[in-house]
């Protein structure tokens, strides 16, 4: 079954290249990536982008303006037409194996809402959750996250979920934690979001406030605000 690969991008040609390479290099499960550049104004980077595209069959667009985040994951969900999405940060590098055990995971957890691969300096905890299957019995503990941290990693969900949790909140005044608040979401409509095992990704230092904003004082007193707004009107759902 294929799985779309969902990037947002925007200028750090070498940097880019390199993220891409690398997932490309590590995967051999089936996937298409679904690119949108966001803004760039690099024509050797958007060169690359739509080689990349053309030649595996893969999606790319681009805007001639920067767009908030909220606003570009949600156009890419509607490229999605995949069970499975993942949406990569172009500052990650992978291991082996990293999108077959990210999907067997999804597939496998049960109740499942987002999977994530933790950066290496992730602290984790170990927390039981069930398994849809008792045959592999003696792995049944996983990695959950701590939704009190900011999420910035690469996740993957079944486009299912959005049904009930909702698309990315494009209302949202706190740059950079788009992906966390999903999450947030996610586990407050009662699924089970967690790290998997076995696999985690190596963040790039790269800087770039497109991609990825700088987190600030402000950033985490509003998006803090939004989630107790959140649980004061019970509403969910975006």
């Amino acid at each position: 079954m294929e799985t779309a690969v969902c990037l947002i991008t925007n200028n750090n040609y070498l940097e880019t290249r390199y993220c891409i390479e690398n997932l490309m290099l590590k995967t051999s499960y089936k996937y298409r990536l679904h690119i949108l550049d966001n803004g760039s104004i690099d024509s050797e980077l958007q060169g690359f982008l739509q080689y990349i595209a053309k030649k595996h069959n893969g999606y790319y667009k681009h805007y001639q303006e920067a767009k908030p985040l909220s606003e570009c994951y949600n156009f890419l969900l509607q490229t999605v037409y995949q069970e499975n999405c993942v949406f990569f940060p172009v500052n990650s590098l992978v291991d082996y194996n990293w999108l077959e055990d990210l999907i067997t995971s999804l597939n496998t957890i049960q109740n499942c809402g987002v999977a994530c691969i933790r950066p290496i300096d992730t602290k984790i905890v170990y927390t039981p959750l069930l398994h849809n299957s008792f045959e592999q019995e003696d792995d049944y503990l996983e990695n959950v996250i701590s939704t009190r941290d900011k999420i910035n990693t690469i996740v993957a969900f079944k486009r299912t979920i959005i049904e009930e949790v909702g698309v990315f909140d494009v209302y949202l005044d706190s740059a950079g934690f788009e992906i966390s608040e999903f999450c947030f979401r996610s586990k407050l409509n009662g699924y089970n979001n967690y790290y998997i095992r076995n696999q985690s990704c190596y963040p790039m230092a790269v800087e770039n406030h497109v991609v990825f904003p700088k987190i600030t004082k402000e950033n985490v007193d509003k998006f803090k605000e939004a989630i107790d707004t959140m649980y004061k009107v019970k509403t969910f759902k975006k």
